[in-house]
C-alpha cells in the first residue's frame, strides 16, 4: 500500500508507455483531489463521478470509454465508486483507495478486463490508505472494520495474482465477510458477464438545480432531467426553506461550485 512517494512517477511512466490508468477513490472529494495532484502531467475530460449534471455525466462517461478504447495511446481516468458499477473498460494499472472487499473485487475486475481465461494474470495495482490532510485515517464512507477485513484479504493474495486468487483469498475469510460479498457483488458468480448491483446503501443525498439552468428549462433549451445534479446533503441543511423549481431545490453560485470538468462541490 502506498501514500504519495513515487506514486506519481509510476503513473507518469505508465502513461508514457501508452498505458491505461484507472484511479478509483472512495469519495467525490478524493476523486477531485487525485485529479489535481496529477494535472501537472496528465489532463483530459476523464474525471467521472456522480455529481455532474446528467447531460455532462453522459458526455463524461462516453469520453472515458472512448479514451480507454483507443489503441496505442495512453489514457487515465479519475473516478469515484461509479467505476465499480458502470464503466466497461480495461486498465493496465489500477490505483485504488483501500475499500471493502466487494468494492476491491469490482475495481480489480477493471484490470485486463478483456482477458479470456480466469487464470490470466491481473495487471499491476496499487492500494492507497485513505487519510486526512493531518495524516489521520479516513475510512468514510466505510467502517474501520470493513477496511481491516480488506487489509487481511489483501495480505492473503500472492505476489503474482490471478483472477482465481481473488476467490481463494475470499473463501478463506470469515462468514461475515463472505455474506457481505454475496449481498453486494456478483463478480465471483458472474465472471466477466456479471450483473451489476449496488455495493452499499445510499448515503443521504439531494438533487438540486442551478439557477442558471432554471432559465434554460423555462426557455425549453433543455429538460429538467438533463440538468439536475445529485449532491450529498450536508448536515443541518433545511431544504424546506430553499426556493424550488418543479419541486427541485434551486442553488446559487455562492452555494455550489460547478464545472463541466470536475462536477459539483458545495462552497
Amino acid at each position: 500500500m502506498r501514500n504519495g512517494g513515487n506514486l506519481f512517477a509510476i503513473v507518469a511512466d505508465e502513461l508514457k508507455s501508452n498505458g491505461k490508468v484507472l484511479w478509483v477513490s472512495n469519495t467525490v472529494a478524493r476523486t477531485m483531489d487525485a485529479y489535481r495532484l496529477c494535472s501537472q502531467f496528465a489532463s483530459g475530460e476523464t474525471v467521472y463521478h456522480s455529481r455532474f449534471r446528467y447531460i455532462d455525466r453522459v458526455r463524461r462517461h462516453q469520453a472515458v470509454i472512448a479514451k480507454f478504447g483507443e489503441e496505442n495511446t495512453s489514457a487515465i481516468a479519475w473516478t469515484s465508486q461509479v467505476a465499480e458499477m458502470s464503466l466497461d473498460l480495461s486498465a493496465t494499472l489500477l490505483i485504488t483507495d483501500l475499500a471493502p472487499i466487494p468494492a476491491l473485487i469490482q475495481r480489480l475486475g477493471r484490470l485486463n478486463r478483456r482477458a479470456k481465461y480466469s487464470s490470466d494474470p491481473i495487471m499491476p495495482f496499487i492500494v492507497i490508505e485513505p487519510i486526512n490532510s493531518d495524516g489521520e485515517p479516513k475510512p468514510l464512507p466505510y467502517s474501520p472494520q470493513q477496511l481491516d477485513e480488506a487489509r487481511t484479504w489483501l495480505n492473503k493474495l500472492p505476489t503474482e495474482i490471478m483472477q482465481q486468487d481473488l476467490v481463494q483469498a475470499w473463501e478463506s475469510m470469515g462468514a461475515a465477510s463472505k455474506e457481505d460479498i454475496f449481498n453486494g457483488s456478483t463478480w465471483i458468480d458472474g465472471g466477466y458477464d456479471r450483473i451489476v448491483k449496488e455495493l452499499r446503501d445510499a448515503s443521504l443525498g439531494v438533487t438540486v438545480i442551478m439557477r442558471e439552468d432554471v432559465e434554460r428549462v423555462r426557455n425549453k433549451a433543455c429538460s429538467i432531467a438533463e440538468v439536475v445534479i445529485p449532491m450529498n446533503q450536508r448536515r443541518g441543511m433545511n431544504l424546506d426553506q430553499w426556493p424550488k423549481f418543479q419541486g427541485v431545490p434551486i442553488v446559487n453560485e455562492d452555494q455550489l461550485q460547478y464545472s463541466e470538468l470536475l462536477g459539483g462541490k458545495w462552497t
